[in-house]
């Protein structure tokens, strides 16, 4: 296929329009990318076939990615239990499940051996409410002691976050949108006005070699390189200048909605160590049987499989009893406050050059939707202006 420059139509006409229309194309592709991007949030299609926006798809793969080297930088493990108040746990937990514990041994007892417990003596009953009223302070403080002692090991916290991320993408979605909206938007307007004054050279050349190909050609590799240019170049100097903003912005939904009291001991008792967990608690909550005069008495009622299993199960409610108190929204909003500042101060310490390399998983996200688009809108202007010319 060969088409010749039209001869009929002034040049400054020509010039004008692939100007308008590359610049307009040039704007639009990048908008386009990013809804693409951030949308839609779930997969809608039938099948195998439909879409699912590109950052919420990658929900997991981008958060892990820069929580583990921005937590690094702006608290560990270790410091957010601390700041998460180990002792403040201790007490609102004990303080919420006063109230729960007769309830509690009850439904233990009536779970595994209901007949005993209806016709036990009111006097042994009140022992074992008693000894778990006693032991309780204790035993969750021993429990919560040996959970931070062992935390660096038990909870990986980048896992943690990329979870949270996977379950509610749009709490990312949104994340990147305020971190980069006025970005976005300077973006856009540089891929315009660089593809609208530098649309003349594919044109030029197609004017001048005769050559149909050259124009779509032409126009790809200038929306492609401007692109490029835009997310290597304006993209990080215009964050560098937004670095604390932005860095308050990702503090502020990991502290308040991230890695909260709740958060972090699902994830304990829930997450990959769970079970190491679970040991712990089993080893502590123990003690309130293993009480002389308790322990002879259920042994001889229930036999040792029975003594064990009670141990067990009472072990099982009391984990599940845990994380109902940390639910507490004014608990958690307390909690987030103190990390929060630590998670502040500490990411004052952070320079450029790493602010950088924390932000390249969201550059990538974007780079390629965007890149693909540029070059695909560039063929479509160049095809188009030559059939309609």
């Amino acid at each position: 296929m060969m088409l010749t420059p039209p001869s009929d139509i002034p040049l400054w006409m020509l010039f004008a329009a692939i100007a308008v229309l590359t610049g307009f194309l040039g704007w639009f592709s990048h908008w386009f990318a990013v809804w693409i991007s951030f949308s839609p949030l779930r997969f809608k299609g039938v099948g195998a076939i439909g879409w699912q926006g590109i950052i919420p798809k990658r929900a997991g793969e981008i958060s892990a990615a820069i929580s583990k080297d921005l937590i690094q930088h702006i608290g560990n493990v270790g410091q957010i239990f601390e700041y998460l108040g180990p002792e403040r746990i201790v007490n609102h937990i004990t303080n919420a499940l006063r109230p729960q514990l007769d309830t509690l041994v009850d439904e233990v007892m009536l779970e595994k051996h209901m007949v005993l417990w209806e016709n036990l003596p009111i006097t042994i009953k009140n022992r074992m409410y008693a000894r778990m009223h006693r032991m309780l302070p204790r035993v969750i403080d021993d429990i919560i002691e040996d959970i931070g002692d062992q935390i660096l090991w038990i909870l990986q916290l980048e896992n943690l976050i990329a979870k949270q991320f996977e379950r509610q993408p749009e709490q990312l979605v949104e994340l990147f949108r305020s971190c980069s909206q006025e970005t976005l938007s300077k973006v856009a307007w540089f891929c315009a006005l660089s593809c609208s004054l530098l649309s003349w050279i594919p044109l030029f050349a197609w004017l001048q070699f005769d050559s149909w190909w050259i124009l779509p050609l032409g126009l790809a590799t200038l929306m492609g390189l401007s692109s490029w240019i835009a997310l290597s170049w304006l993209w990080k100097q215009h964050y560098l200048k937004r670095k604390q903003e932005i860095l308050n912005t990702f503090i502020n939904l990991i502290s308040e909605e991230i890695v909260t009291s709740e958060n972090v001991f699902q994830e304990v008792f829930n997450g990959p160590k769970a079970k190491h967990a679970n040991v712990l608690i089993k080893k502590h909550v123990n003690k309130i049987v293993d009480h002389g005069v308790i322990r002879s008495f259920v042994q001889l009622t229930t036999g040792l499989e029975g003594f064990v299993d009670i141990k067990q199960t009472l072990a099982e409610h009391i984990s599940e009893a845990l994380l109902e108190p940390l639910q507490n929204t004014r608990f958690n909003q307390e909690r987030a406050q103190a990390l929060k500042q630590m998670f502040t101060k500490n990411s004052e310490a952070i320079n450029n050059e790493r602010f950088q390399t924390l932000l390249w998983p969201i550059v990538e996200a974007e780079k390629i939707p965007l890149l693909i688009m540029s070059c695909g809108f560039g063929v479509t202007a160049g095809l188009a202006f030559l059939l309609l010319v």
